[in-house]
């Protein structure tokens, strides 16, 4: 769960006061989709992946994702994205961490709902995000990536693989996402949807 990217949304809500579209602007995630999910009913059935309950580790930062280009930009978001995926099958705090910059309150709430769900004994019974494009463009100090995709309808279950809710489906994501490279490496200064 977590704001999931989750989705793009809608959510990932923040304490801090809304103006014009601010860096943190809503953001649907496993962390709302959590929140907001309803009870399944016994004859909903999601299919799980071939591999469910066996946890393949964490998936591993691709070169590509290394690299002070657009295309790294790009490999990078799905990077992230597939570690959005990964934490919502295999909940593990401190797996999204260092990706974010300080003061990404994003990423904050991303990795605060990982956790909440690790202490719970859940899961997402599949990947909640399905990515159709991403899109980097150099932007001042660093890349502006554009997204779009959906989230997905996930079971969520519980330690004994009982599903105890749902998370609500997004049909359609529009994320904007600003990257900084420092370090050898992609950073999140924010995540943010974007009005149609």
């Amino acid at each position: 769960a977590v704001c999931i990217l989750l989705g793009s949304v809608t959510a990932c809500s923040t304490t801090e006061a809304s103006p014009p579209p601010t860096p943190e602007d809503s953001l649907t995630d496993r962390a709302e989709a959590s929140a907001t999910a309803t009870p399944d009913d016994a004859e909903q059935t999601s299919a799980a992946p071939a591999d469910a309950g066996e946890d393949p580790g964490v998936p591993e930062l691709p070169e590509a994702a290394t690299v002070d280009t657009e295309d790294g930009a790009e490999a990078f978001v799905q990077y992230y994205v597939d570690l959005l995926n990964y934490t919502g099958r295999v909940p593990q705090s401190g797996v999204l961490e260092p990706y974010g910059q300080p003061g990404c309150a994003t990423c904050d709430v991303l990795e605060k709902e990982t956790s909440d769900l690790e202490d719970a004994g859940n899961r997402y019974e599949i990947d909640s995000l399905a990515i159709d494009s991403i899109e980097a463009l150099p932007f001042e100090s660093g890349y502006r990536v554009q997204l779009e995709g959906e989230a997905l309808e996930a079971p969520i279950l519980d330690a004994a693989d009982d599903v105890v809710a749902r998370t609500e489906a997004v049909p359609e994501l529009d994320w904007a996402i600003q990257l900084n490279f420092e370090s050898g490496g992609f950073l999140i200064e924010w995540i943010k949807s974007v009005e149609a």
